[in-house]
């Protein structure tokens, strides 16, 4: 009789276990986005501060380069950030729309500076109020996400990044101790 009750809870630990496994990768979704959108307003001013940087020092292509990666890296951590399930968070789509209209600029600007020799003083204007719209924005859904989905301390610190593969790979290891447990007591 013993054997039997303690093969039936054994049964419901498997669902346990996923559900476990569900509740800590959501929060490292949600922690990975908020980085994500944190590194995408860093990146925002970076590009601009690249851009100062080329057009001050003749058209540097050292920093042309540099415009280029942040601009690659800011596409990759959108497509993080898109890849995620927020169809309830309507200011992505004003975030997507603003970063369409930075790039543009970035790469008319600097069109532009190659073509003539100097930066248009119209276009960099433009390009600063764009750069500010786009982190105002990024904050906006930075802000969202974070108040929509509450996160647990841990989720939510600069750490979690860290936490999560640690927090995975116990429970890794409980569940084969576990799973090591019932073989024993099953044969037995």
């Amino acid at each position: 009789m013993k054997i039997i009750r303690i093969i039936r809870n054994c049964a419901k630990l498997p669902l346990l276990l996923i559900l476990a496994t569900l509740t800590v990768s959501a929060h490292a979704s949600t922690g990975e986005t908020l980085k994500s959108l944190h590194e995408m307003r860093t990146l925002n001013y970076s590009i601009l501060g690249n851009y100062y940087m080329f057009s001050g020092l003749e058209g540097d292509s050292r920093y042309g380069r540099q415009m280029d990666s942040g601009i690659k890296k800011f596409d990759t951590h959108m497509d993080a950030v898109l890849r995620q399930d927020m169809s309830n968070v309507s200011e992505l789509a004003n975030v997507v729309s603003n970063w369409k209209e930075y790039k543009n600029l970035i790469n008319t600007n600097r069109s532009e500076f190659l073509k003539q020799g100097y930066a248009s003083a119209r276009l960099v204007d433009d390009l600063v109020k764009k750069t500010q719209i786009l982190n105002s924005s990024l904050n906006n859904l930075y802000s969202t996400l974070k108040s929509s989905k509450p996160l647990s301390d841990a989720a939510s610190s600069p750490w979690s990044q860290l936490q999560t593969p640690i927090a995975s790979s116990t429970l890794k290891q409980t569940v084969y101790r576990v799973l090591w447990w019932i073989n024993i007591v099953i044969i037995w």
